[in-house]
């Protein structure tokens, strides 16, 4: 090729890669090589035949898509001609890749990206309560009291049924005592009444006697002109002392009757304070047993003066002590119940009131109950359910 050809051939090279074919339909080659490498080859001897091969045998270098180079031709059309190799190779890369993902994205399942609602579920342990329920307490004002017998716990009870009792022997023996205190009182009212009744009989007597005499007296003196001056006098001297034994025995009848009813009036007084004594005693001795009020099932209470720090207290149980108004057992209302748990404060934020809940319960398998947190507690408390040191930050609600 003459140099105005290969001139020609680097001028078109500079200019893109269009059309690189000759008017024959041959290939037409384009000789091209850096000036770099060709100094390159100068500068180690002039041409060792194993760094020439490198570079290709009889002056071709890189062969590929109707394009060869020879290592003859020097200048700027040779650099942009290794540009245009480059870059339709990356070029050819491309569409390769780009059409093997396609053929990828054809075989992956695919689906409509869609805006809608994102639910979140947080799974929380807590206790069940009823909302509401009747209360077997202990009696008030009874002192220390003792367990003697009690219902297991969950068991199933009718109304009337006895559920708890306690140990009898104090009430008992109290209440024994104020009956007989009782039979005393009325022993004291009955003499009394009889004293009082022998005291006015005898002052009755004595007025009766006195009114004689005076009625007596009261003759001899209208009868004087039969009886000497002396006589008459001793006459009126004898009235005047039976109108006197009168009065003394009307006043004695009245006294007597007025000292018998206040006596009367304060041992009735006695007897009905030692009778309302016996019937407290008995209103006691009764309480000491627990009946159901209502039908239903048997909660036994936790007895939090046997519990340990740290520990969940135990239930009652037979031979445990209660303090006066301790409640013992409840009958649940189970047709509504509430649940409290508590959650760490870092989910605090993710709950709210009225948000919608599901509830299972272990003995009841199977079963979902709807619920909705009514409550978040504003403060968070120490959990020491776990031990020492506490959990940090959890709060209590109930839904």
């Amino acid at each position: 090729m003459a140099p105005g050809a290969e001139r020609s051939a680097q001028r078109n090279s500079a200019t893109g890669i269009g059309d690189l074919r000759g008017r024959d339909g041959g290939r037409q080659r384009i000789d091209r090589l850096a000036a770099s490498k060709a100094h390159r080859v100068d500068r180690h001897g002039g041409g060792d035949s194993r760094r020439r091969d490198r570079w290709g045998h009889g002056g071709h270098v890189f062969d590929g898509r109707g394009i060869t180079l020879r290592s003859d031709g020097v200048g700027k059309g040779s650099a942009l001609g290794v540009i245009a190799v480059v870059a339709f190779v990356a070029l050819a890369a491309s569409r390769c890749s780009s059409s093997s993902a396609e053929a990828i994205r054809a075989t992956l399942p695919t689906e409509e990206v869609t805006q809608g609602e994102f639910v979140e579920h947080l799974t929380l342990r807590g206790e069940i309560q009823p909302v509401r329920a009747l209360q077997l307490t202990a009696p008030p004002r009874a002192g220390n009291l003792q367990i003697v017998k009690i219902t297991p716990n969950g068991s199933q009870v009718k109304k009337g049924d006895v559920v708890v009792e306690f140990d009898v022997s104090t009430v008992g023996r109290t209440l024994a005592e104020k009956r007989s205190e009782l039979k005393q009182a009325r022993a004291e009212v009955d003499r009394a009444r009889a004293q009082g009744s022998i005291a006015e009989e005898e002052s009755l007597t004595a007025q009766l006697e006195a009114n004689y005499n005076v009625e007596r007296a009261r003759l001899d003196v209208e009868a004087g002109e039969v009886y000497s001056h002396v006589d008459r006098e001793q006459n009126k001297l004898r009235l005047g002392d039976a109108e006197q034994q009168l009065t003394e025995a009307t006043v004695s009848v009245e006294s007597d009757r007025s000292t018998t009813a206040a006596d009367v009036r304060a041992l009735n007084q006695k007897h009905t304070k030692v009778d309302a004594d016996v019937q407290l005693a008995a209103r006691n001795l009764a309480a000491l047993t627990l009946r159901a009020p209502a039908s239903g099932i048997v909660s036994i209470q936790p007895n939090y003066r046997a519990s340990t720090p740290g520990a969940t207290a135990p239930p009652f149980r037979p031979g445990d002590s209660a303090w006066s108004g301790a409640t013992i057992a409840t009958l649940p209302d189970l047709s509504e119940v509430t649940m409290r748990a508590r959650v760490d404060e870092s989910d605090r934020s993710r709950l709210s009131e009225g948000l919608s809940a599901t509830v299972r319960i272990e003995a009841l398998p199977g079963i979902e109950l709807p619920a909705r947190i009514t409550q978040v507690s504003t403060l968070a408390k120490p959990d020491f359910t776990g031990g020492w040191p506490p959990h940090a930050g959890s709060t209590s609600r109930s839904c």
